[in-house]
């Protein structure tokens, strides 16, 4: 009779006890699994956005600042060049260099698309300048705006490039000269300059 008790009652109660251990603890794997693969995705896009942005900044640091001064001065030269022809070149190399600063803004909108959530975030321009200063004074930096002339319209590309220019050169005070005193004077654009 207790044989009969083992094989009917006791050996089923074992053998289902351990189907759901053993399914219990395939199940807790299956799930730690899946969590380590959610968990290094997210790692991997984070270290991959990580490396869009140091892409973005070095590029824009490297590249995007150097061609602005390069179609900055162009316009300066086309504008006081007394030669045609030669003013016709400059007006040929700044149009490239304009050319270039916009599809190099492409491609760092699409790199820095990761850094805002909704990645549109609106471009800087010269009605921002108040607040970059600021950014600057609450930093330490003695910063002076002074505007001269008339205020003209002004074409956004224009005023994101002169927001960089002073932003660039704000950087470069913060990290060479550290306590000095900076003027941002804010001109008015040629006529002939869109």
């Amino acid at each position: 009779m207790g044989a009969d008790l083992v094989w009917a009652v006791v050996l089923p109660l074992v053998a289902g006890l351990w189907v759901g251990a053993r399914r219990q603890v395939l199940a807790g794997l299956r799930e730690r699994a899946a969590r380590l693969e959610r968990e290094q995705a997210a790692r991997a896009g984070q270290a991959r956005a990580q490396e869009r942005t140091r892409i973005a900044r070095e590029m824009h640091d490297v590249v995007a600042h150097r061609v602005s001064l390069i179609v900055l001065h162009t316009g300066a030269l086309e504008v006081s060049v007394p030669d045609e022809r030669t003013a016709a070149e400059i007006a040929s190399i700044r149009a490239a260099g304009r050319e270039a600063l916009a599809n190099l803004r492409e491609v760092l909108g699409v790199l820095r698309a990761q850094e805002s959530p909704d990645g549109h975030a609106p471009p800087p321009s010269l009605a921002d300048l108040d607040r970059l200063l600021g950014q600057s004074r609450s930093a330490g930096l003695r910063v002076r705006r002074r505007d001269e002339g008339d205020p003209r319209p002004v074409p956004e590309a224009a005023q994101r490039a002169a927001y960089r220019v002073v932003q660039e050169a704000l950087t470069n005070v913060h990290k060479h000269v550290g306590d000095a005193t900076s003027t941002s004077s804010c001109a008015t654009v040629p006529a002939g300059w869109r």
